[in-house]
């Protein structure tokens, strides 16, 4: 069973002893995370209906067990045989919480999400595995383009020089002006071989 709180708030705690039995001494004992918060001593109402209050955190946990134990005597030492203990689920109600401050909460445990390691979430056809795949696509295409960007830069600005003949005769320099980077095979317009001027080749200068 699983009830809604209002955080910050005094809520009713009941317990119904479906035989109607009016001499018992109920208790609730509330719990987070395994941690024994609060007792509530529940007293009877009509008809074997038990209730008591609980003052609830203004800054709840996500979720918080109520355990319910009859008694049979009034100062509660001697626990019934007759009646089992039983054991409710209590949250804090989302949308009232998220108007006095659980976005708090909420929020720290989005980022922790979102700061998870993709490299802890492989399992095949798992969201992670496939963020970490498109993750790592992602960055060799990035790669790639710098690297043809970086190219581009180099092919507009670097000195290129055109030396006598027809082949691997147009030379492109890495950014040292003395590396050759990438050649081409240039010829005049008839298909012949390109003769320049004794000693003085054309060329191109590295762009500033």
């Amino acid at each position: 069973m699983s009830n809604l709180f209002t955080p910050g708030a005094t809520v009713p705690v009941t317990l119904n002893l479906e035989d109607g039995n009016a001499a018992q001494f109920p208790r609730a004992r509330v719990y987070s995370n395994g941690t024994l918060i609060t007792t509530i001593d529940l007293g009877h109402i009509a008809e074997g209906r038990y209730s008591g209050t609980w003052s609830t955190p203004a800054t709840p946990a996500l979720t918080y067990d109520v355990l319910f134990i009859v008694y049979a005597n009034a100062i509660r030492t001697i626990e019934s045989v007759i009646y089992t203990r039983e054991m409710e689920k209590w949250q804090p109600d989302s949308l009232i919480a998220s108007a006095i401050g659980l976005p708090g909460l909420l929020g720290s445990i989005a980022d922790s999400v979102w700061d998870e390691l993709l490299a802890g979430h492989a399992v095949v056809g798992s969201a992670g595995e496939f963020l970490g795949r498109l993750t790592g696509a992602r960055a060799l295409a990035i790669d790639d383009t710098n690297t043809r960007v970086v190219l581009l830069e180099k092919i507009f600005r670097n000195r290129l020089e055109l030396s006598d003949g027809s082949a691997t005769n147009w030379v492109l320099y890495d950014d040292d002006s003395v590396t050759p980077l990438l050649r081409w095979d240039v010829a005049d317009k008839g298909g012949g071989v390109i003769v320049q001027q004794l000693g003085v080749p054309s060329r191109r200068t590295r762009g500033v």
